[in-house]
């Protein structure tokens, strides 16, 4: 049999694939198959009760996403209080110096 008279076809779901490959000259289905994927979530789908699987990571990204968010802010204030010369020079850029050039502030 010839691969050029052979078609695959798909169904591409959510939590599956169906396949099935079909000789085009017989018009006759040579194989076909499906695959189920577990569903994305722990707990009970079907009473509300499921929880994403990906929630635990997601939730952390947006923490670290949030905590990089203000470090921007704080240094771009911290460069305009500077050009204003309502705050003293220093390296604000680097993180290890900034530290240090809070904590000189604090006293």
């Amino acid at each position: 049999m010839r691969s050029n008279q052979l078609t695959l076809g798909l169904d591409i779901g959510v939590r599956s694939v169906g396949w099935t490959l079909i000789n085009r000259a017989s018009k006759k289905i040579v194989r076909a198959g499906v695959r189920l994927f577990d569903a994305g979530v722990e707990g009970v789908v079907k009473k509300g009760k499921d929880v994403s699987r990906a929630a635990q990571r997601r939730e952390a990204r947006l923490r670290r996403r949030q905590t990089e968010r203000k470090v921007r802010r704080m240094l771009k204030l911290a460069l305009i209080l500077q050009e204003a010369r309502l705050l003293p020079e220093g390296d604000v850029r680097d993180p290890q110096a900034r530290h240090e050039f809070i904590a000189e502030l604090d006293q």
